[in-house]
């Protein structure tokens, strides 16, 4: 017979921390005669819920210390999700070591590391209140990504850096690069992170992403914007480098943008940040707290829960998702070891206060330097887009951090 329940939580509780027996029930007090709903438990279906028997028992002995996700579908197929940090105390806590080499491992790496690392200059130009340079950069054997750099006009001294990864740097630079066009700020797709970043006195990167550099480099406009190069690149990748996955060669190609901040004269390779949205927020999330030289992370409306975006699709985790869930692997995990690195998640959609478990899970790390505060959440919930406060917050917390 199950132990009765200590405490009965909703949808509403997401990101709360649980410990022993608690029941879930995914109906609001006032409903009347609510639809029978399937709920799920880390992508695994555990029972139904009813009129009848509104509610669900769970005991989190019965669970991986860490980050837990239930998910709620009627029969249209809505949703909802919520992530829940269990704690169990005789869980042992692994080391921020033995979370790196399980990471890292998970990732993967090509069978054929070495390479020329070659870089080379395409053009050199000012715009209002920067100069730049478009370089060529290797990033494999027979491939190439184009990287943007700006500085500050004017600047001297070494200047603190921040990486904004995107799809391109068109959209993080709001410049055509082939046309030398300005983009419009109110472009849903141009926030401008290097942009805005280089006015406020920060040496700003940015590149390509490897579904325009992993396959035949797009001929046009239609050809860069087409989606469907995700699932090619990806395809030929899983094809030819088996064990390595998407998210680990983003974050490759991302680290080789911190080899060229790293001896370029002009940056204080003490004072590295890195700031994305969206695909940009997943591979700053991950390339930040893995690569030791960044200092200071923004990452926007990304999904820091598995359920909450697609992860599993190929161009990402693709194969190896299904380990990730049976190894109980979370993205707390990766907070651990980064810790005590600030840490910033601007959350709006795919992201929600259900962070708050993320935070909990990773507070022993964060706690062992003194440094919970470092871990922050800003919830505009408006949707995608970060909001115009939004991003000032993350331009501030960068500042503070590496000014």
């Amino acid at each position: 017979m199950a132990k009765k329940a200590k405490k009965t939580i909703g949808p509403a509780d997401t990101g709360i921390t649980l410990e022993g027996v608690f029941a879930f029930t995914p109906y609001k007090e006032a409903e009347e005669n609510p639809r029978p709903v399937s709920i799920y438990m880390d992508g695994k279906w555990v029972a139904m819920a009813s009129a009848e028997e509104p509610t669900v028992e769970f005991n989190t002995a019965d669970f991986e210390n860490g980050v837990h996700e239930i998910k709620v579908m009627n029969d249209n197929n809505r949703t909802t999700l919520l992530e829940l940090f269990f704690h169990n105390k005789k869980a042992a806590q692994p080391t921020p070591e033995e979370l790196r080499s399980l990471w890292e491992k998970t990732l993967g790496a090509p069978r054929e590391s070495s390479y020329n690392h070659s870089v080379a200059l395409i053009k050199q130009f000012d715009g209002d209140g920067f100069t730049a340079k478009l370089l060529r950069q290797n990033n494999g054997p027979t491939t190439w990504q184009r990287v943007l750099i700006m500085y500050p006009k004017g600047a001297t001294a070494p200047c603190p850096a921040v990486v904004a990864p995107f799809y391109n740097p068109n959209k993080m630079s709001r410049l055509n690069l082939e046309t030398g066009e300005e983009l419009l700020h109110e472009n849903a797709e141009t926030i401008g992170y290097g942009r805005d970043l280089v006015a406020r006195g920060f040496v700003t990167i940015m590149s390509e992403t490897y579904h325009l550099t992993y396959i035949q480099r797009p001929k046009n406009d239609k050809d860069l914007n087409d989606f469907t190069r995700w699932r090619r690149a990806a395809a030929k990748l899983n094809e030819e480098e088996p064990g390595w996955t998407g998210v680990g060669k983003l974050v490759a190609d991302t680290r080789l943008l911190i080899d060229l901040l790293e001896t370029d004269p002009m940056v204080d390779a003490s004072r590295i940040g890195i700031i994305g949205h969206s695909l940009g927020g997943k591979i700053s999330f991950y390339t930040g707290c893995l690569d030791e030289r960044v200092k200071a992370i923004v990452s926007s409306d990304f999904g820091i829960g598995w359920e909450q975006t697609n992860w599993s699709d190929p161009w990402y985790w693709g194969k190896k998702f299904a380990f990730l869930r049976a190894s109980s692997m979370d993205h707390s995990q990766l907070l651990a070891i980064a810790a005590p690195k600030p840490f910033l998640l601007i959350a709006g959609n795919y992201d929600n206060d259900g962070a708050n478990a993320f935070f909990a899970a990773a507070r022993p790390y964060y706690d062992a330097h003194g440094a919970f505060d470092n871990l922050k959440l800003f919830n505009h919930a408006t949707g995608h887009r970060p909001t115009p406060e939004a991003t000032e917050q993350s331009y501030k917390f960068l500042e503070e951090h590496l000014m």
